[in-house]
């Protein structure tokens, strides 16, 4: 059964969006941004582009690491998901909020190759009815799920 091994959660200051990638990645792919705002989330394999509703504003984003594939969606409603991957050859993603800022999350598994799912939820295109949809504050959230890609992750102990 999968196991959650890390759940990171902050409030992301965001400048129409926010990026994950590998400590030691150097690029930045526009097409991949413009891919992002088309579809919410877009990926090439080193870096995911999530675009944000807002220009400016916090949004809710909860990164959890899991020892493998999670079995189940998440609680609550959404408005969708993304899958991806992500190289990881440092072990360590970086939360870039654009021009506000920067924080890391050490991945559990260290360096390797990861399956990454982005669910997103926004204001007013939640289902009517959503338990969440009250209880919910501000207008946009974000869950990363991410587990090491079968047979690709380093320093997996079985």
């Amino acid at each position: 059964m999968p196991q959650r091994i890390l759940d990171h959660y902050k409030l992301a200051l965001v400048d129409g969006g926010f990026d994950l990638y590998d400590a030691d990645y150097e690029g930045s792919d526009p097409d991949i941004l413009r891919a992002a705002h088309e579809r919410t989330v877009a990926g090439n394999g080193y870096e995911i582009c999530v675009s944000c509703l807002q220009d400016q504003g916090r949004v809710r984003l909860t990164i959890d690491a899991w020892d493998e594939e999670p079995s189940s969606a998440p609680d609550g409603a959404w408005n969708g998901h993304r899958e991806m991957t992500l190289t990881c050859p440092t072990g360590m993603v970086v939360i870039s909020e654009r021009t506000m800022g920067a924080s890391c999350a050490d991945l559990p598994h260290g360096p390797g190759d990861y399956s990454v799912r982005v669910w997103f939820w926004a204001k007013g295109e939640s289902k009517a009815g959503s338990p969440h949809r009250q209880g919910r504050k501000g207008a946009e959230e974000y869950l990363v799920e991410i587990w090491p890609t079968p047979g690709k992750a380093a320093d997996i102990e079985a």
